[in-house]
């Protein structure tokens, strides 16, 4: 077996997860004030550089806000914040959404992956097919959960670069981490047949140009992993 190397986390990054877990805990609430620079740094023990360009991140991914009068005021995060959200509140909660996080999540992907495999039939390439084969090759020679998630994933990128559309395949690489972290739970759980399956009926339908076709394979398939996964993950959890 090949361990991996271990990477301490910096300093910065310490003090950034401590803000977002305070945040996250309701011990800091939206609207409230953070203590300055200055008082952070002394609190914590660390310089007002690392406090600087912690809270200057935290500012980029919607925790908090920064003007010259108020100082750093926790922000609206859910509202005004950006997909780093979401893996901040994975990290958070250990892998666990609420119900609303998790059914938007969810629902985003029927909508947007739906629209993207009708765009990928209507716009595809023969490099693209060949990308596709070959990925779909890799899904059924791996037993490994993570390993077909992954695979899995860039098989799904493909056909959002099918699009034609770069936007779609830029938004759709926010969701990497986020769709490789709850997919790995379902596929734990369950064969990889039926994926398989409708993987193949899909790829058919992109080949085929049958736009409508393909919005209906991959809105299948992913409406049959949600169907799956979300009692897997809310398994005797009190929110639902």
């Amino acid at each position: 077996m090949e361990f991996k190397e271990i990477v301490a986390p910096s300093m910065k990054e310490i003090f950034v997860s401590t803000i977002e877990n305070a945040i996250l805990s309701g011990e800091l609430k939206i609207g409230e004030n953070l203590p300055t620079e200055r008082e952070l740094a002394s609190q914590m023990n660390i310089s007002r550089t690392i406090v600087n360009l912690g809270l200057n991140e935290l500012k980029q991914k919607g925790f908090v806000e920064i003007n010259a009068r108020k100082g750093a005021v926790v922000g609206d995060y859910i509202k005004n914040g950006n997909t780093e959200i979401l893996m901040s509140i994975l990290n958070y909660t250990n892998g666990k959404l609420d119900k609303q996080t998790y059914c938007s999540l969810m629902h985003f992907r029927v909508i947007n992956e739906g629209e993207c495999a009708y765009l990928a039939a209507l716009n595809r390439t023969e490099s693209n097919l060949a990308e596709l084969r070959q990925l779909r090759c890799k899904l059924g020679n791996t037993s490994d959960p993570l390993e077909f998630t992954k695979i899995l994933f860039n098989l799904h990128h493909e056909i959002f670069f099918s699009t034609g559309n770069t936007i779609y395949t830029l938004v759709h690489n926010t969701f990497k981490s986020s769709y490789i972290r709850l997919t790995t739970i379902l596929y734990q759980h369950i064969s990889f047949t039926e994926t398989l399956n409708l993987i193949d009926k899909l790829i058919e339908a992109i080949e085929n140009r049958d736009t409508k076709m393909a919005k209906q394979e991959m809105i299948k398939l992913i409406q049959a992993g949600i169907d799956k996964l979300t009692p897997l993950y809310y398994n005797n959890q009190e929110n639902i």
